[in-house]
């Protein structure tokens, strides 16, 4: 099998989890960090299959492969390495930790899934992830995804998410912007 474009996968990861969330069953922006979470690896993990990749942990467990949440390989070859982060407010924050980890390691495609309602900082990390992609010294030809899910609301218990992305080339800038609609988080099951 030929290795997917980046701006395909692209495509595919934002319209698949666009339409994936509201099944998730979260009912509220705040709800468990662990419905979110197997919210997401599923996401990745079907998205990943279905593209004939090897998954890799098919299910997220303690002791993560390679420390990285999710990797799909084509033989020998990492075509993806995902993390999800969904207690952004702890430090490190995602930027410092699953960002840099990402930016450290050999894949095609690097994608970070996280929250943030704060515009302000928001933007803070948008800067940063290109900075920090920069300063790697290892430049390879890789594409760089970071996703943001918000409350549009701003209140922890908003019954919705709206996701923010950003694609970054190998050279930290950003090539693309994607931003999706309100999602209604009570709209499936």
């Amino acid at each position: 099998m030929r290795l997917a474009s980046s701006e395909y996968l692209v495509d595919m990861i934002w319209g698949k989890l666009v339409e994936a969330t509201p099944k998730f069953g979260a009912r509220r922006f705040n709800d468990s960090d662990r419905i979110f979470t197997e919210g997401v690896f599923q996401v990745f993990k079907s998205l990943g299959e279905n593209l004939s990749y090897t998954v890799r942990p098919k299910k997220p467990k303690k002791g993560e492969f390679l420390r990285i949440d999710q990797v799909w390989m084509e033989g020998e070859t990492v075509v993806l390495a995902m993390e999800s982060e969904n207690s952004p407010t702890q430090l490190p924050d995602p930027i410092d930790d699953e960002w840099r980890k990402l930016v450290n390691v050999k894949a095609n495609m690097k994608v970070l899934v996280t929250y943030c309602s704060e515009a302000e900082k928001r933007q803070k990390w948008v800067e940063r992830a290109g900075k920090t992609v920069v300063e790697n010294e290892h430049k390879l030809s890789e594409t760089y995804f970071l996703i943001l899910g918000a409350s549009p609301t701003f209140r922890m218990n908003d019954p919705y998410i709206q996701y923010f992305g950003w694609v970054f080339d190998s050279e930290g800038k950003i090539k693309e912007f994607k931003n999706s609609v309100k999602i209604d988080l009570r709209g499936g099951s």
